[in-house]
């Protein structure tokens, strides 16, 4: 079995857990711990126009990790992002290069090497990164980018952005699994998700379903509620107020 072909099926044994249809963020960083033996922890982050968030993690920890990386501004993540390439860090070049960033990472994380894949649709820019965490001292060296890239990170982007055709053949049919209505950019939608998430202590269903619920009680769709936080018509503070 492949790598994509086994992380995919992860995906789907995660989904038929939870009971949901949603594959979210927290659902696709664990199935990466699931199928890679070296890495103990995995995490999503969106960076979208000026904004950067936290979006979904294997663990709580892993959450800690995710946070700090967008709080403050600094790390793989958003290397990755910049650069448009994976990038790879262990503990000598986190401590030279983002040293806040270590420094939060070793006091509060038992991790000390990460792995960052750029997330993105096609030739666009990155719209986000995949972390890989390890508690060993260099976790790129026990992977193979290139093929993280094709067989990991490509696919998770179709999720999050509802590009699924990129996943198969113009005559398969799409599983259930990977949720209805892909035509809606769903980049948008996750990265208000990120912003509720940044500003609460929610999961990021928990985050979706309050903005379903706001969308819903005052008549709009969840896109126009993503797009409204995303482009600061509506604030987060309102969303939460119910």
């Amino acid at each position: 079995m492949t790598l994509e072909h086994a992380h995919r099926k992860a995906v789907r044994h995660r989904v038929t857990m939870t009971g949901s249809p949603e594959v979210s963020p927290s659902v696709l960083s664990e199935a990466c711990v699931d199928v890679l033996p070296t890495v103990e922890g995995a995490g999503i982050s969106l960076a979208q126009r000026s904004l950067r968030v936290p979006l979904g993690w294997s663990s709580p920890t892993v959450g800690i990790a995710e946070r700090a990386q967008t709080t403050l501004g600094s790390g793989p993540c958003i290397a990755a992002m910049h650069a448009g390439a994976a990038r790879s860090a262990d503990a000598a070049w986190m401590a030279q290069w983002w040293p806040v960033y270590w420094d939060e990472l070793f006091r509060l994380t038992p991790y000390r090497s990460v792995v960052s894949l750029p997330l993105r649709r096609a030739e666009e820019p990155p719209f986000g990164a995949l972390d890989l965490y390890s508690t060993g001292e260099d976790l790129a060296s026990t992977l193979s980018l290139p093929d993280l890239e094709h067989a990991v990170a490509d696919p998770i982007a179709a999720v999050l952005s509802g590009a699924f055709a990129a996943l198969y053949d113009a005559d398969a049919e799409v599983p259930e699994w990977l949720g209805d209505d892909p035509a809606v950019d769903r980049t948008t939608v996750w990265t208000a998700v990120g912003m509720v998430i940044a500003a609460t202590t929610q999961s990021d269903v928990d985050a979706l379903a309050t903005l379903r619920g706001w969308a819903y009680r005052n008549g709009l769709d969840l896109d126009e509620v993503a797009s409204s936080l995303v482009d600061r018509e509506t604030e987060v503070a309102t969303v939460l107020a119910g």
